[in-house]
Order: C-alpha cells, then structure tokens, then sequence
C-alpha cells in the first residue's frame, strides 16, 4: 500500500475512529446503574420485615405498643416482643393460621408483658417458648386438619344410635 493511501485511509478513519469512542463512551454510561439504593429499597418495602415496625399490620403494632407501654423499658420490651412474635411465628406459620398466631401471642403477651425474655425461643437459660407452643398446638388447628365428623346425621345417624343401643343392652344384661 501506498504512503498516501494509508495516509487517507488513515485520515477517514481516525475521524470515524474518534466516532466510535465517543460512542463507546455514551453507551458506557448508560449502563451505569442511576440509584442502586433506591431500587433495593423498593424491592424490599415489598416484603415483611419483622424488625421494622412500619412492616406488621400498623394494628397488630399498636395492641403491642399499648401492651408493651405500661412496662419498665418499654423501649427494651416493645424491641424483644418483636423479636420473640418473629420467632413464634416463624416457629408455627407453616402450620398454622396466621391470625390465630397474632390472637394467642397478643393473649400471652398481656401475662408476659414484665418478664418478656421468657417468650425467646433461644437463651442460655430455660424459657417457656415451647410450652407456649404447645400450648397453641392443643387450642388451634392446623391448615392442613379437614374438620372431622364427630356425629351421624339423618338416617345414618338413626342406624349408629341402633347399633349402639343394641351393644348397649347386650353389655348391660347380667344372666
């Protein structure tokens, strides 16, 4: 190739080539992210988080609050009552209702409310975690129980009362 060739080849594509970078760099620049903080804000405000108070129902919150209120450290109890509802509920929501949850911590709360670290689920010393637990497991169903039938009804019902009485009388004669 000639010098004057690669002179002009040169020439046209150093301006083309100039082009090429600044596009290079407008195209970078796009793909910089604009506000990573405020989109990880968004997609977490989308889920539960049971530390922030602003999370649970503002309701449930409040019936705490005013449980909690009357305390010591209210600041202290209101923190540990949070933390022991997460641990209760993370302990029997795949079990059970919710709601029925949120009814027997708030009941349990009102005897607990002065000696709140024996609702932890986890301390060096024991806690009452599992008897409430279980406490709730003898009150409440689960999800998953189908409601049983526990009586006959019409003509069923007339056939079972039969076959009792009759095993009944026949138990009951002294020969």
């Amino acid at each position: 190739m000639s010098p004057i060739a690669h002179k002009l080849i040169d020439a046209y594509f150093s301006s083309t080539k100039a082009d090429l970078i600044k596009r290079v760099k407008e195209e970078k620049e796009s793909f910089k992210p604009q506000n990573i903080t405020e989109n990880i804000t968004v997609y977490n405000n989308q889920y539960i988080n049971i530390y922030n108070k602003n999370s649970i129902e503002n309701s449930f919150f409040k019936k705490i609050k005013s449980i909690v209120s009357n305390t010591k450290e209210p600041i202290k109890t209101l923190k540990n009552t949070l933390l022991n509802y997460k641990d209760f509920k993370n302990y029997l929501k795949y079990d059970y209702a919710v709601e029925d949850i949120k009814e027997f911590f708030l009941s349990k709360l009102n005897l607990y409310k002065h000696k709140i670290h024996f609702m932890r689920k986890t301390a060096p010393y024991k806690t009452d975690f599992y008897v409430l637990a279980g406490e709730f497991k003898d009150i409440y169903n689960t999800k998953w129980k189908k409601d049983k039938t526990n009586s006959f009804s019409g003509h069923a019902g007339i056939i079972a009362n039969n076959i009792l009485a009759n095993i009944l009388t026949k138990g009951l004669k002294f020969e």
